[in-house]
């Protein structure tokens, strides 16, 4: 009973831990940007964002000028070299962050075969289950990860054997709607899935 309780409680806390580390960290980037943008709030008019909170329009806006020219200097070589420093040292120590990265990659851009793939899992007689397919085992099994709506970057993995998958022949963009949508969507994922046989 006490181990099940002390296994139980440290996963909860590893569950939340990555989303309580995000909203803190982002709380304090967008105070940050509150204090500098405030000075230039002051020297708007007084209804110049039709009564919205000037001072964190402005500071929205700073924060998305900052990040554009960010990213205009990650395309440099030096950029890379920061952006590969800081992951290194800062963020891949932080639980989730790797995963999260992946995710990030994955809906944005990436198209190579170490990406996810969406996935329909028959968990049982009548009872299937929409998952993301991690990485294919040499024996023709799956390491796959059954995520939580809506937030598809939370979920628990398992091994499942190659006859239990069906793949969907789905962009990932298209694949994850459902799990951001509550399931709304679903049925396209389930009309894209292909035999558990075929290969791909």
């Amino acid at each position: 009973m006490v181990k099940f309780f002390k296994t139980t409680l440290a996963g909860g806390f590893f569950f939340l831990l990555p989303a309580v580390l995000m909203y803190l960290i982002f709380g304090q980037i967008f105070d940050l940007a509150i204090s500098l943008g405030t000075p230039i709030a002051d020297l708007l008019p007084e209804n110049a964002f039709g009564g919205a909170e000037t001072d964190r329009i402005v500071a929205t806006l700073l924060l998305l000028v900052v990040c554009f020219l960010a990213g205009l200097v990650m395309k440099t070589q030096m950029g890379r070299r920061i952006e590969t420093w800081l992951e290194k040292t800062i963020l891949e120590p932080i639980p989730g962050y790797s995963v999260l990265q992946k995710f990030s990659q994955t809906i944005y851009a990436a198209k190579s075969s170490n990406t996810f793939q969406a996935a329909i899992v028959q968990v049982s007689d009548g009872l299937r289950t929409p998952a993301l397919l991690v990485e294919e085992h040499s024996s023709g099994d799956y390491t796959v990860l059954f995520p939580i709506a809506p937030t598809p970057t939370l979920g628990t993995l398992q091994i499942v054997s190659r006859e239990r998958v069906q793949k969907v022949a789905t962009p990932m963009p298209g694949a994850l709607e459902p799990f951001l949508n509550w399931g709304v969507g679903m049925e396209k994922l389930l009309n894209a899935a292909r035999s558990p046989t075929e290969k791909g």
